[in-house]
């Protein structure tokens, strides 16, 4: 068996070399090989190929399979067909992953079987695998024959939703390293996931100059949107970063807010908190808060233990902050919808993330997430 194992890693080598995004990723991946398992697979903590299979493909073609069985996990593909028919959500799956490989490898066929990458005369890459699903939920059995691997196992194994954050927490450290290295179908997929919908930075930085106290400020350190000789109060930097300490952000987890847009506010938080190097306090908020814990960068926001889903309340936020915070905190963040009743005042400076156009709140700064 020793040499599948040799000519797996050296077309693994050919993909880091050719694809440094990939071939990062793979090594998070270990290949094994299961003789019953007919083509290959994946659960997202393995790469399994059965030896007849390999057997059976050129070095292009078992590269072609490798990325395939990759870019079902950067897509998330295992953990994402409860509640499907399993084979057109196979089908739907291979489509969309066969059409990005098919941008850089361009081959027609894999193992003897059609490689099919588009859809209704469409490249797959166009489409999500759930809208391809939608669609041959109305097709006859044209499609049925084109699968390239084996998806048995993502009915068994792929149900437990931790599979899904630890494969993402590899992969959107490799993102962030690697981004000029990636696939311009994935990058863009994955910008889509990861990237901010706005700039909190000079907004953030504008509000906070007017609101935090003066002790936090020095005049020898020149603030760089200003291009003359004038120098005015700039935030203190660290090694040239900024640093906001004493922050308070409080996330909206009441029944209005739907699991995408919770999704929504951890990727904008993720994001800010670390291009930002914001640390400071955290709480979840529905007609209840929870306890602020601490969050800096190397003790993040832990978004996994939330109870919430019920009414929304602001006022808590602020009456709580009182009891928990001997000293104030600088300034609190509220990641929210809007919809609940706003305090006629508040003694904290406070800045909205809305995740609309719908709600204005009457005073604090206001960051509009869909912009």
């Amino acid at each position: 068996m020793n040499h599948y194992f040799e000519r797996l890693r050296r077309i693994q080598y050919e993909i880091l070399s050719s694809y440094p995004f990939y071939g990062k990723l793979l090594l998070s991946l270990p290949f094994a090989l299961n003789p019953k398992c007919k083509t290959a697979y994946t659960d997202m903590k393995h790469i399994v190929f059965d030896p007849s299979f390999i057997d059976q493909l050129d070095d292009i073609e078992l590269k072609v399979l490798i990325l395939h069985e990759l870019l079902h996990c950067v897509l998330f593909h295992p953990t994402r067909q409860k509640g499907k028919i399993h084979l057109l959500y196979n089908i739907a799956c291979d489509i969309v992953v066969n059409s990005i490989i098919y941008q850089d490898i361009p081959i027609n066929s894999l193992g003897g079987s059609p490689f099919v990458h588009t859809f209704e005369q469409k490249e797959g890459y166009l489409y999500t695998a759930d809208e391809i699903y939608l669609k041959l939920l109305n097709l006859n059995n044209e499609y049925e024959n084109i699968l390239v691997d084996n998806h048995d196992v993502w009915e068994i194994k792929c149900k437990d939703q931790q599979m899904e954050e630890d494969f993402n927490e590899i992969l959107l450290k490799t993102y962030k390293t690697s981004k000029e290295d990636i696939n311009k179908q994935i990058r863009k997929i994955l910008e889509e996931r990861y990237e901010p919908k706005m700039n909190w930075q000079e907004q953030l930085m504008d509000f906070l100059s007017y609101n935090t106290d003066q002790e936090d400020y020095s005049y020898s350190v020149r603030d760089t949107r200003f291009y003359d000789d004038t120098y005015l109060p700039s935030l203190i930097e660290e090694d040239n970063l900024f640093e906001l300490n004493k922050i308070y952000i409080a996330i909206d987890v009441s029944g209005s807010i739907s699991d995408e847009q919770y999704n929504e506010f951890v990727k904008e938080i993720q994001y800010q908190c670390e291009m930002m190097h914001i640390k400071g306090y955290y709480s979840f908020f529905d007609t209840k808060v929870t306890e602020p814990k601490p969050f800096d960068e190397e003790n993040k926001i832990d978004f996994k233990q939330v109870n919430g889903y019920g009414g929304t309340s602001f006022s808590i936020i602020f009456q709580k902050t009182k009891e928990f915070f001997e000293d104030p905190p600088k300034a609190i963040i509220i990641l929210t919808d809007g919809y609940a009743v706003f305090p006629k005042s508040v003694d904290y400076p406070v800045v909205w993330v809305i995740n609309n156009n719908d709600i204005t709140p009457p005073y604090g700064k206001i960051l509009r997430m869909n912009k």
